[in-house]
């Protein structure tokens, strides 16, 4: 890897400028690279300087080590969600590529037109969408942001009370993290969940627990007022079986989660996950990581990062969960029903056709490499299996259609869609 000093040409930022009182305090609210560089890219003076645009266009890794050369160190290390302050402020959704020197564009139809082909979906209760475009991970990223989006704004259009709320999810078996009076969290398992008919309606139902304190079995009930605060869901746990096992937990969640939407929604979610997308595909994995934290996207609400909304199951981010990544034949499958299937590829669609949920889509890229003749099977496949008849498979393509209209999206150039 390049250090700034083998270049060829030495990058030089006056070291007033780099260890000035603004930089200073972006290093110590920054927990990464990119939470920096966006701090930067909305100071006028900063933004603006050659020396800055050109260092910060470096590779990250040699960024943090020329930075560690000269005493910096940077809040975290954290390569997930972003904690930040709002920006910039856009009535239409808007994008900016995360380099310093870069300015906000208005997006392109095809970005609309993705994100809201999964808010249009996960309104739907059982459906098959074919999608054909020139790329598949950024279209898989958008029809995933828009998916949560508009699950999260179901649970508060709807209000908490009057619909299957995430915190009444909890069943006998369940392993979950309680904190303790002591402060700190335990790995216990649910025995019984309860209604008890002489306590208050807001206490109930409580969930009774089981867990190993102070070398003994211990049931604790926890009512229903305090599981936002005591229960939660992953953790990594320490400690050997038959002793007392502490729970280590990250229960963050980007707080523009609840700029956006509610922080009565941020603690639903950090109690339980839900996942609400597979990402299907070989090396999916990968192409994700590579691509989340290079693009900022704002609209009337506000500005976000793909990581402000997807928080993958094999990450140590967070323990919250939103996406379950299938990476592979050997990934496990996802017992979520309900859950939308992304397949990203003809082939993956047809060699990990296990991971098929009640509403799937299916992406193909007709730049691809034995293209046609993927796709030509996979169409097959989803034609032979399909229970919708033809005027069906056409008045669902008329209500999205007229759902874009709400909007004023058209159908990108380029862009072909089936339904199934």
């Amino acid at each position: 890897m390049k250090s700034v000093e083998n270049l060829g040409e030495r990058i030089i930022i006056p070291r007033e400028l780099l260890k000035s009182k603004v930089m200073n305090e972006f290093y110590k609210t920054s927990e990464n690279i990119t939470e920096l560089k966006l701090k930067i890219m909305d100071n006028k003076e900063l933004s603006s300087n050659r020396g800055v645009i050109k260092y910060f266009k470096l590779d990250e890794e040699v960024i943090k080590k020329d930075l560690a050369l000269h005493g910096i160190k940077l809040k975290g290390n954290k390569e997930g969600a972003l904690i930040k302050q709002e920006q910039k402020i856009s009535e239409n959704l808007s994008y900016r590529v995360i380099e310093v020197g870069e300015r906000w564009n208005q997006a392109g139809e095809w970005i609309n037109f993705f994100f809201m082909l999964g808010r249009f979906i996960q309104q739907e209760k059982e459906i098959n969408f074919f999608v054909n475009y020139l790329n598949r991970t950024i279209p898989s990223l958008l029809i995933s942001m828009g998916i949560i989006d508009e699950y999260y704004s179901e649970l508060n259009r709807k209000g908490f009370s009057n619909i299957n709320n995430i915190s009444d999810k909890f069943v006998v078996g369940d392993e979950i993290s309680y904190l303790n009076d002591d402060g700190k969290w335990y790995k216990t398992k649910v025995v019984e969940v309860t209604e008890l008919s002489y306590m208050p309606k807001y206490f109930n139902p409580y969930l009774i627990i089981r867990g190993i304190f102070n070398g003994e079995n211990t049931n604790i009930s926890v009512p229903h007022k305090d599981w936002a605060k005591r229960i939660r869901m992953g953790g990594v746990v320490s400690g050997s079986p038959g002793r007392s096992q502490r729970v280590y937990l990250n229960d963050r969640i980007s707080e523009v989660i609840a700029s956006r939407y509610s922080n009565k929604l941020v603690s639903q979610l950090k109690m339980r996950s839900k996942i609400n997308v597979n990402l299907i595909g070989w090396g999916v994995d990968k192409k994700v990581r590579d691509f989340r934290n290079k693009i900022q996207f704002s609209d009337n609400k506000g500005s976000f990062l793909i990581t402000d909304y997807l928080y993958l199951d094999n990450d140590n981010e967070s323990n919250y969960v939103n996406v379950h990544m299938v990476a592979s034949d050997r990934s496990d499958i996802n017992q979520d029903s309900n859950s939308v299937s992304i397949f990203v590829g003809a082939k993956n669609g047809m060699n990990l056709k296990e991971h098929r949920s009640k509403r799937n889509v299916y992406i193909t890229s007709r730049i691809r490499e034995n293209y046609y003749e993927d796709t030509k099977l996979l169409i097959n496949y989803l034609t032979q299996s399909s229970i919708l008849t033809k005027k069906q498979k056409i008045n669902k393509l008329d209500d999205f259609y007229d759902y874009l209209q709400k909007f004023n999206i058209e159908i990108p150039k380029g862009v072909e869609i089936y339904v199934f």
